[in-house]
């Protein structure tokens, strides 16, 4: 076996084996799981039929925008820095519509 450092590809009879490490070798960050996890229940619930578990979404929503802030400047990602403002404005005002208002539920 022969292991590459700079592509993090182990070799073996002519097959790669590409690990679970990000850049820099180390494990996945707080950040890559943070946003994961935040990412996938918001979306997950805009999509629910229940009015009362769809407005979590937007909660979700936001509190992944500090993983989505710092892995953009981690990475030096400027175009998704940028976008991580829009997403966070769309998020804020779901949670203006669904936890601020008096708006009845469906």
């Amino acid at each position: 076996m022969i292991h590459d450092p700079e592509r993090n590809q182990t070799w073996s009879a002519g097959v790669a084996a590409v690990g679970i490490r990000g850049q820099g070798g180390g494990f996945l960050g707080v950040e890559q799981i943070g946003i994961a996890i935040s990412g996938v229940v918001a979306v997950w619930l805009t999509q629910d039929q229940r009015a009362s578990w769809r407005r979590w979404a937007c909660i979700f929503g936001m509190l992944g925008q500090p993983f989505w802030f710092y892995a953009a400047w981690k990475a030096e990602q400027w175009g998704i820095f940028l976008l991580c403002t829009l997403y966070t404005y769309a998020w804020a005002r779901g949670l203006w519509a669904h936890w601020f208002t008096h708006v009845q539920l469906r």
